[in-house]
Formats: structure tokens, sequence, C-alpha cells
């Protein structure tokens, strides 16, 4: 496990101990579009017809 999540970048409220093997959520997940793998504005517009 350690190998794969060596290079893994982890959202900036999440912090992890890959030694320990542990997680911990250091904050609040806040919404960042430039992150999500897909247009919300897109799906809102489909949804709202």
């Amino acid at each position: 496990m350690k190998d794969s999540v060596r290079d893994h970048q982890s959202p900036a409220w999440l912090r992890f101990d890959v030694q320990k093997g542990e997680g911990t959520v250091v904050g609040m997940p806040k919404l960042v579009r430039t992150e999500l793998p897909f247009n919300i504005s897109a799906i809102l517009e489909f949804y709202r017809r």
C-alpha cells in the first residue's frame, strides 16, 4: 500500500501518514470546479429542462 499512495495527491482537507497508514480529516471539503472531472453547469442545465 505504501508504494501505491506515495505519489498520490490528497485534497487539501485530508492528511495521510504513509508510515502509520492513517488518514485524518483536517477541514471541510470545498467545491473547486477545476478539480471536478465533469461540467457541473451542463448537468444542472440538463435537469432544468
